[in-house]
């Protein structure tokens, strides 16, 4: 599971140290990465038969609400609002965040 969680945040890390990525970007990608991730949470929890694993996977769907409601909350500070079909919009209504 970490190395997914890795694969996931640690490309996009280097990406920024080699070219500046503007805040509102990145905010939008890592609410997109959160929700991708827990639609795979949701998907394996779905699948698996093991109690503790099961466990591992609430707790794992817990952890990525809370870093999605985090991030929801960033994007509203700063004006963020997020329409998949017009883009990102700034001081206006607050769009869909889903995919």
């Amino acid at each position: 599971m970490e190395g997914i969680l890795r694969s996931k945040f640690l490309p996009r890390v280097r990406e920024t140290s080699a070219a500046p990525v503007q805040e509102t970007d990145r905010i939008i990608e890592d609410i997109k990465a959160v929700l991708e991730l827990m639609d795979y949470a949701e998907r394996r929890f779905n699948l698996e038969q093991d109690e503790d694993l099961l466990e591992a996977c609430i707790y794992e769907n817990k952890a990525l609400s809370a870093r999605y409601r985090y991030l929801i909350k960033m994007a509203k500070r700063k004006g963020i609002s997020y329409d998949p079909a017009h883009g990102i919009q700034m001081e206006g209504v607050y769009g869909s965040w889903d995919k």
